[in-house]
C-alpha cells in the first residue's frame, strides 16, 4: 500500500446533469480545514481540464462540488465521526472506499447533480421526468442512450445552452481554411463527426484518467 500513490474509481457518468470530481472523506479535517497532501490529485483533475481547455476544445466540463452542508465524516486514522464541510469530497460508498479509510488519495468521478437541497443528494437528476425512479438513472428504464440523449438535447435547446462542441471546432476550422480542392462545401460538411453525450464524456474522462497518471507523487519526474 506504501507505493499506491491514489486511487481513481470512474464511477457512472452518463446519466447525471453534470460530470463531478471529488476526493475522499479522509480529506476532510475538523470543521472546514482540508489535508492538500489528501486531494493533490483532486486538484490535479482540475488543473488537467483547465489546461486542455476542455469545455472550449470538447463541450465537456468537469466540476467539484461546492454545496456548503455539513456533513459526518471518518477522520484520518479512524475514530469517531466529526463534522465536517461537504465540499469537493464523496460519502458515496464504492470501490474507492477501502482505499480511502486506509488514508490513501482518492478521486471518485461521477455524474450527477449537486445544486440541489441537502434532502436531494445523491441524485442523478433532478428533472420531474424521472420522478418515478425518484430522480435515479442508472440500472433503471431510463438507463438507455438514445432516451438520453435525447432528452439532454431537447433540455439544452429548452435552456438555449450552446456549449462550445467538437462539431463546432471543426466547422471553425473548415470556415478558417480553403476547401480542399475538387470537395465541394456540402461533402466537407458530410465528414463533419457528431460526438453524442456519452461517447464524448467516456473521451474526455479517460483523457483526463491518462493525463492524471502522468502526474506522479510530489517530486516525481515522469520521463517521457
Amino acid at each position: 500500500m506504501e507505493l499506491v500513490d491514489a486511487m481513481v474509481n470512474i464511477g457512472p457518468i452518463y446519466a447525471g446533469d453534470k460530470v463531478y470530481a471529488h476526493a475522499g472523506q479522509n480529506s476532510v479535517m475538523e470543521g472546514a480545514e482540508k489535508s492538500y497532501e489528501m486531494r493533490r490529485k483532486l486538484y490535479q483533475v482540475t488543473d488537467i481540464f483547465f489546461d486542455y481547455r476542455l469545455n472550449t476544445q470538447n463541450g465537456y466540463a468537469v466540476y467539484t462540488n461546492q454545496t456548503d452542508y455539513y456533513m459526518p465524516h471518518s477522520p484520518i486514522g479512524g475514530g469517531p465521526k466529526q463534522l465536517g464541510l461537504y465540499r469537493e469530497w464523496t460519502t458515496i460508498e464504492s470501490d474507492h472506499t477501502p482505499f480511502d479509510e486506509a488514508g490513501i488519495p482518492v478521486v471518485f468521478i461521477e455524474s450527477g447533480d449537486y445544486n440541489v437541497a441537502k434532502e436531494d443528494l445523491g441524485q442523478e437528476n433532478t428533472s420531474p421526468r424521472f420522478a418515478p425512479t425518484e430522480g435515479m438513472i442508472s440500472g433503471t428504464l431510463f438507463d438507455e442512450s438514445q432516451h438520453l440523449e435525447e432528452f439532454f438535447r431537447a433540455l439544452e435547446e429548452e435552456s438555449n445552452i450552446n456549449l462550445p462542441t467538437l462539431k463546432d471546432e471543426v466547422e471553425s476550422e473548415t470556415e478558417a481554411n480553403e476547401t480542399i480542392e475538387g470537395e465541394t462545401e456540402e461533402e466537407a460538411e458530410d465528414e463533419e463527426i457528431s460526438i453524442d453525450r456519452l461517447s464524448k464524456r467516456i473521451n474526455n474522462t479517460a483523457f483526463i484518467l491518462l493525463q492524471l497518471s502522468r502526474r506522479g507523487p510530489i517530486n516525481y519526474s515522469f520521463e517521457q
